[in-house]
């Protein structure tokens, strides 16, 4: 056996795992039912004729049953592959599309569904050209019967997020896998009593690893689905304030969120956070001030800024790449980003700690560290010749180690990270590493260089959130490249034409000195394309916007667009 699957040898009944239902109760399932449920659905897999060796493609929601069913996958000698719920993909169209891209590459032996996504899946299946691959909807095997498959070759088949383009197959083996499941063990260091919550989809690398740990080392758990945090961020918090949960990972957004949605005196006086021990974050960009917001609502009650542990991690890598210290206040930095440079020094004009008492008014000009490596896996920063540069300057990160996977499946297939020779990942994402802590500041392939200048569109982005209050968080997306007015920045936002795209605008403009082309766009609500994991497609809608796609759904635009890019008349110029 394994660390993936010695808890199903000796199962506790003693704790387990609480699911959010519809009607907002947590049924409970003990270890020992979770792991008669993965024998069964093993035995089931294996009665289905279904070979070792081979992928089994997942499309359920967050549940027991996805839990099981990966495990089951494992003990029949399969390798999962998790596919993303329709709820991310809200247009069927784009769904199936989803689907199809990713069965064609996965080429599973078999499919698990939920009722609800079966016809998507085989639409989806058909357009893979595997309209004969068996979708399996009813698993009642004899958990007796269980087979002790030989593992297969991988232990996941995680898909990228597809941010630059479409989602490619990491191929994630045994050892990667569960070393990295060590690492996170090792940092949260589990103690009698813990409880993790999580509301973070299962079929992505955060949720799903998180989820793996915690099951592994048999700790109780408290799981719901993303459109139920969505709606009751209450429910998630008060498993911490009130049932002294311990153990939380989750993107920064969403502790903004908590604290805008739940008000000082919607708090319960009773609360107690002090149990509240590890709140890893990562997946975007760190945002001092939700988390600054955050801990100053829990203060009163308990609850430490110390417990944030802000982390970078990507597929490639598994998981978590780096970590902040556990029991140590998480800092930002502020630079001087009218200097920086790919390739030169990055200069620090301050430091502050992460807590109540700072609230970072300029969000876009603090960033947040993201800690150290784990013991096994390497991190440098490389210059445009592929040569480590020097601490302290700013390049590509790239990350080594156990926890790096195999590679893509059917190779690179594009995108802007690469696998070295070593086994080692560019990422195609920029940082440096300051006081040995790393700091991430975007993708490289989102940025424009102005005079030398690096100019990332994740802070302009952090601009357009934070410096007008019509655009929430996930409304606004910016985006940047060259046109026939040059070097051009475009701010897309999901809100009705008015005076705060003038405002927009400024934001977007501020400290370039005009030798950036500044579009703020008006458009209607879905049109901004996101991944599976919620991020912003931005290479996908530049090509959109320079081919005219946005033509169609344009409300307004601040001023007229570059010459080539079509604009239609009702889209009238401020």
């Amino acid at each position: 056996m394994s660390l993936l699957l010695d808890w199903i040898e000796a199962p506790s009944e003693d704790v387990g795992v609480h699911f959010l239902d519809d009607s907002g109760e947590w049924p409970y399932v003990p270890y020992s039912g979770m792991a008669r449920r993965t024998r069964e659905i093993a035995a089931a897999i294996a009665a289905q004729g279904l070979a070792p060796g081979g992928r089994l493609a997942l499309l359920l929601p967050n549940g027991p049953e996805f839990l099981c069913a990966f495990h089951g996958a494992l003990l029949a000698g399969l390798t999962p592959c998790p596919l993303a719920t329709p709820s991310f993909l809200v247009d069927p169209e784009s769904y199936r599309a989803h689907v199809a891209g990713i069965l064609r590459i996965a080429q599973p032996v078999g499919m698990i569904v939920d009722v609800s996504t079966e016809d998507l899946a085989r639409q989806g299946a058909a357009d893979a050209g595997l309209a004969d691959m068996p979708i399996l909807t009813d698993l009642d095997g004899d958990a007796a019967q269980a087979p002790r498959s030989q593992p297969a070759e991988l232990a996941l088949m995680q898909f990228t997020s597809g941010s630059s383009g479409r989602p490619r197959g990491a191929r994630v083996r045994w050892e990667n896998l569960e070393a990295n499941m060590g690492m996170i063990a090792n940092f949260i260091g589990f103690q009698p009593g813990d409880a993790g919550v999580s509301w973070l989809p299962l079929f992505h690398d955060m949720g799903l690893i998180g989820a793996l740990t915690l099951m592994a080392h048999q700790i109780d758990g408290w799981v719901m689905r993303p459109e139920q945090f969505v709606l009751w961020p209450g429910r998630w918090l008060e498993r911490f304030g009130s049932h002294g949960a311990s153990i939380a990972v989750a993107p920064s957004f969403s502790f903004g969120y908590a604290a805008k949605r739940i008000k000082a005196q919607d708090v319960p006086q009773d609360s107690d956070f002090s149990t509240w021990r590890v709140a890893i974050t990562g997946a975007d960009r760190v945002n001092p001030r939700a988390l600054s917001r955050f801990a100053e609502l829990l203060a009163p009650y308990g609850f430490q800024s110390k417990t944030f542990a802000p982390a970078y991690g990507l597929a490639e890598a598994t998981l978590v790449a780096s970590i902040s210290e556990r029991e140590e206040t998480p800092h930002a930095v502020r630079m001087n980003w009218g200097q920086l440079r790919h390739g030169e020094p990055v200069e620090i004009l301050d430091r502050q700690p992460i807590g109540a008492a700072n609230e970072f008014e300029d969000t876009a000009e603090w960033l947040v560290g993201c800690g150290e490596p784990p013991s096994g896996v390497t991190v440098q920063i490389l210059g445009e010749d592929g040569e480590p540069l020097p601490t302290g300057w700013l390049g590509e990160i790239a990350v080594g180690g156990v926890s790096v996977v195999d590679g893509y499946e059917g190779g690179d297939a594009g995108g802007p990270s690469s696998f070295l020779s070593d086994g080692t990942i560019r990422t195609g994402d920029a940082g440096f590493v300051s006081s040995g802590e790393l700091y991430v500041i975007g993708r490289l392939g989102d940025a424009i260089k102005v005079r030398g200048r690096s100019i990332f569109a994740e802070d302009l982005e952090a601009r357009l959130t934070e410096g007008v209050d019509e655009i929430r968080p996930g409304r606004g997306v910016v985006l940047t490249g060259m046109t026939a007015a040059g070097p051009s920045i475009v701010g897309i936002a999901e809100v009705d034409p008015g005076p705060w795209m003038e405002q927009a605008e400024q934001q977007l403009g501020r400290g370039l000195g005009g030798d950036v082309a500044v579009f703020v766009l008006s458009v209607p609500a879905s049109t901004i394309e996101r991944t599976s994991s919620g991020k912003p497609r931005r290479r996908v809608m530049w090509k959109r916007f320079l081919e005219g796609g946005l033509s169609e759904v344009l409300l307004a635009t601040s001023a007229p667009l570059p010459e080539g890019v079509p604009v239609p008349d009702e889209a009238l110029a401020r």
